[in-house]
């Protein structure tokens, strides 16, 4: 992932997870990243990339529980943001509920990794 761009990584994981592919997922993901997951998940922060893999297996495995061999993913209204070495990206993902999503990253030489993450998702307006 040398000389990445936030877009480029951003797309990486969204793939990934889009594929259920937990490690390539991880490749984006900084060593002491944190993350906040929706509640149905997980309902307390994250710690470090490790928290954060064994989280996001449960996630995978109640999926390909369903029979499911994917997750089709896409980011509607995305917006980056950067300043120097950090950026903030947002999201939402279209489905049953109102999916909210928060990536911040950090840039580390030509490299640029998810530090935190926040999923949200609430019940769709009526």
């Amino acid at each position: 992932m040398s000389n990445s761009t936030v877009q480029s990584v951003l797309g990486a994981f969204l793939r990934a997870f889009s594929c259920l592919d937990l490690d390539a997922m991880l490749d984006c993901v900084a060593p002491e990243a944190t993350a906040f997951l929706p509640g149905e998940y997980h309902p307390t922060r994250l710690q470090g990339k490790g928290e954060i893999g064994r989280a996001f297996a449960l996630v995978l495995a109640r999926r390909r529980a369903t029979g499911a061999t994917s997750l089709p993913l896409e980011a509607h209204e995305l917006l980056v943001q950067e300043w120097g070495d950090t950026a903030a990206v947002t999201f939402h993902l279209r489905g049953e509920h109102l999916s909210r999503r928060t990536f911040l990253f950090r840039r580390e030489a030509t490299v640029w990794r998810i530090v935190h993450l926040h999923a949200s998702n609430a019940a769709l307006q009526e």
